[in-house]
């Protein structure tokens, strides 16, 4: 029975490592992290440090 949450923290902690491959720290960084203090806090200083996605323009191109 206390494997469940054991199993749910480092699920959760594997899908941020995964979210975070592409950061400074790598996967492996955000994984440390999440097992040094919590994924949930990990997680929410992930998305708020994290840049917003880049909305392709509707328009044409204004190029040459």
């Amino acid at each position: 029975m206390q494997f469940i949450p054991l199993g749910l923290y480092v699920l959760l902690s594997v899908i941020l490592a995964y979210a975070g491959r592409h950061t400074r720290i790598g996967a492996f960084g955000v994984f440390l992290c999440c097992v040094i203090f919590t994924p949930l806090l990990v997680g929410l200083v992930f998305a708020l440090v994290r840049p917003a996605l880049k909305k392709a323009s509707s328009g044409p191109s204004q190029e040459g």
